[in-house]
């Protein structure tokens, strides 16, 4: 099996990751971002102005309250898998995408690594 990081390597030009390192490296752009992101998931009065997003927060309790008046607990309990695997989705996304930003380049099929410590 092919590490992430080597298949996001295929498809991303330098200058894309160069963007994304930059990206990245802006932490209060990283977390807007997040909670923008997050919004559509956990929409239900977590995310706090001057916060990080906190996607732990007690969201569920929200939908669980907004839907109990006529929903069975197995449509809840759908509703509540699907945002669960859509956090965990999106921070493992995060976290792929400040990896690749963190590695040294590889080189290209055809190019030669060159050892500067010679």
């Amino acid at each position: 099996m092919i590490p992430k990081h080597e298949l996001l390597d295929r498809f991303l030009l330098d200058l894309e990751k160069q963007k994304l390192q930059q990206f990245v490296e802006d932490n209060v752009m990283l977390e807007a971002v997040k909670k923008v992101l997050l919004f559509n998931i956990t929409n239900s009065g977590t995310l706090i102005p001057g916060e990080p997003p906190e996607p732990t927060r007690n969201w569920a309790l929200s939908v669980f309250e907004q839907m109990r008046g006529g929903e069975s607990d197995e449509k809840i309990g759908r509703t509540i898998r699907g945002m669960c695997e859509g956090i965990y989705f999106l921070e493992s996304g995060l976290k792929d995408l400040q990896g690749i930003v963190g590695r040294p380049k590889s080189p290209k099929v055809g190019e030669v690594e060159i050892n500067e410590a010679r």
